[in-house]
């Protein structure tokens, strides 16, 4: 069970609203979420978990000169190479003839700096990563969206400072007017590779009505490639549409790539991978049903091999797969709304996956059912093997007992150790972002001093808790209970914390208190034993 908790401070902006772009972390307990707040036009904000506490939301610094003018920004990615040291990606849209250019903002020692746009014109920065070194790459795609043609678009940053952007242009033979880039994975310094797609319109919309292919952006040593290109072989799988989703690289050298694929019936997936600096042929991936596609994927590297696990969804299901030494996926279990026992699925988007260096893994998104709405979903791969779907508890629910949530982001930095980031509606009709570790069963011991009592003199009453549980110390508000009474509120510190009783607050009676732990983004809600304490005339 995992514990969601709205994200503080976006009320102190003014916001009207907000939306998460990414999440990443560093360490456990040490993370950055970004995303955009609502104050008539969209606002970047950063926010930070520290030492296991998520800190309110700050706006970015250096943006209200350029909203000044009308204009409205976001935040879509980060990506965190130590605790404190972060980079974020978006994009900026001026007031005065809507043109976009790319955003970046670094996090140095715990501080986010100003914003910087990296002067772009039609730019817009939608994916990051760095290496453990603190070197980052961001990319996105230029050009006029109106028109339809876009190219492929990266910068890099080093030390601190960004570098001079690149759009990269596509050789004739592949070259099509719209290009996005859809992910980046950066596993050393000055050595990066993106992946995405090039695509045509034809009539129409949605994937049936386009022509495109998977293409391929790669950083060698600090230099970038003069062209975009389609991905080794990627032709070979005969589809009318190929479209890279994902990328990880565990080192340089050695990548692994998820996308789909169509034809004119049918749907489904690719895999890509790069073994010591060759690309070998793409496969097909067997269809778990009509309609599967990979969504995102993660990989990790061991002594002896890698392991790379994707996860993807068909209309009413989530799936992952599993690769070792980088060869094909093999099909792993169904994830999602089938493992929490609901009925009535009518749509499971596209999950999003995250992996620590020892392979512990989360998968989060959401599933939608007909009587319960949009349903926010976690799912952990431990050593065991991948578990029960787990929903989350703690976002308040709409009219007639619907949810309106999804998890949008995840990261794993160890085992256990796993936080993810998403968006719910209120009930006020708004949305608004939200945060969630795997949490850990917390456990509350309490006691009191002195349980026969006097009337008007409870105040010799003595009430302490301990919260304890078999991974960290739990903080937090801790609600002392007589019945239907609260006799006080405790903020347990370093685990503990006490109260004294007030006189006249009982009425002569016997009472059952109650400590009861209301929980944090790291430990769930628990209920202490109860103690008898009597109150006499």
């Amino acid at each position: 069970m995992s514990y969601a908790f709205p994200l503080s401070g976006l009320d102190e902006l003014g916001a009207k609203g907000a939306t998460i772009g990414g999440l990443s972390c560093a360490s456990p307990g040490n993370c950055a979420a970004v995303g955009s707040y609502d104050v008539g036009g969209g606002l970047p904000f950063t926010a930070n978990e520290v030492a296991g506490v998520w800190q309110p939301a700050r706006a970015v610094p250096g943006i209200k000169g350029l909203v000044a003018t009308g204009g409205q920004g976001r935040l879509d990615a980060v990506s965190c190479w130590a605790a404190g040291d972060c980079a974020a990606a978006g994009w900026f849209e001026s007031g005065r003839d809507k043109s976009t250019d790319g955003l970046v903002v670094l996090e140095q020692n715990g501080t986010w700096g100003k914003a910087h746009m990296i002067g772009v014109y039609g730019g817009q920065l939608t994916v990051v990563s760095c290496s453990a070194g603190g070197y980052c790459a961001a990319a996105g795609t230029a050009g006029q969206v109106h028109s339809g043609k876009r190219l492929p678009l990266a910068v890099a940053e080093s030390k601190g400072t960004w570098e001079p952007p690149r759009t990269f242009a596509l050789p004739t033979e592949i070259a099509r007017p719209g290009n996005v880039i859809t992910s980046v994975s950066c596993p050393a310094a000055s050595d990066c590779l993106a992946v995405g797609e090039s695509y045509t319109e034809i009539g129409g919309t949605g994937a049936s009505a386009n022509v495109s292919q998977g293409i391929l952006l790669q950083q060698i040593k600090g230099s970038w490639a003069a062209f975009a290109v389609e991905i080794p072989g990627l032709a070979t799988l005969h589809a009318k549409r190929t479209a890279a989703e994902s990328i990880s690289c565990p080192s340089a050298g050695d990548c692994t790539v998820v996308g789909r694929t169509a034809t004119a019936t049918s749907s489904g997936s690719f895999l890509a991978v790069e073994s010591n600096g060759t690309w070998l042929p793409p496969t097909a991936m067997p269809a778990q049903s009509s309609d599967y596609q990979l969504s995102s994927v993660s990989c990790v590297k061991v002594p002896v091999r890698d392991t790379c696990y994707s996860t993807g969804s068909s209309t009413a299901t989530a799936f992952t797969e599993e690769s070792e030494n980088s060869t094909a996926f093999a099909p792993g279990p169904v994830l999602g709304a089938a493992k929490l026992g609901n009925t009535g699925i009518t749509e499971n988007p596209a999950p999003v996956i995250s992996c620590s260096v020892s392979a512990y893994c989360a998968v989060g998104g959401e599933y939608r059912e007909t009587t319960a709405g949009r349903q926010p979903f976690l799912d952990v791969k431990t050593a065991s093997g991948w578990q029960y779907a787990i929903g989350l508890h703690g976002l308040p629910l709409l009219s007639g007992g619907k949810s309106e949530a999804e998890v949008d982001a995840v990261s794993c930095t160890a085992t256990g150790y796993c936080s993810g980031a998403g968006t719910y509606l209120n009930k006020a009709k708004v949305y608004e972002p939200f945060v969630v570790n795997l949490a850990t069963q917390a456990m509350v011991h309490l006691s009191v001093v002195n349980t026969g009592l006097t009337y008007g003199k409870e105040q010799a009453g003595h009430v302490t808790v301990q919260l304890t549980s078999p991974k960290g110390t739990p903080t937090g508000k801790v609600d002392i209970t007589a019945g239907r009474t609260t006799v006080c509120i405790i903020k347990a510190v370093h685990g503990t914390g006490s109260c004294h009783l007030t006189a006249k607050q009982l009425k002569p009676g016997g009472y059952l208190f109650q400590a009861t732990y209301t929980g944090s983004v790291n430990y769930i809600p628990a209920p202490s034993a109860t103690i008898a304490v009597e109150v006499a005339k």
